[in-house]
């Protein structure tokens, strides 16, 4: 019987770490799964990055044009009276 009882308690430390080790390999699962959504979301955000820079550019040309607009406001504006006179 003693044999037995060896046998049965080996049984149960066999059977605790094989649950253990499936609880590890379910986590390592769940944390590659994570770190898998997390990579496609940077290279969703890299495959961007052409775009957003041209997109940039655009941007940066614009806001210069309306600078270069703005500054010949007060200039036009000095003309206004000159204009109303001619009238």
């Amino acid at each position: 019987m003693g044999d037995m009882s060896i046998e049965v308690e080996r049984g149960a430390v066999a059977s605790s770490q094989l649950d253990n080790y499936r609880e590890q390999i379910r986590l390592k699962t769940k944390e590659n799964r994570d770190l898998q959504m997390h990579i496609q979301g940077l290279t969703t955000q890299l495959k961007n990055v052409p775009y957003l820079q041209t997109k940039l550019t655009e941007l940066s040309d614009e806001l210069q044009d309306y600078k270069v607009r703005v500054e010949k406001i007060p200039g036009l504006l000095a003309e206004v009276p000159l204009i109303i006179s001619q009238f």
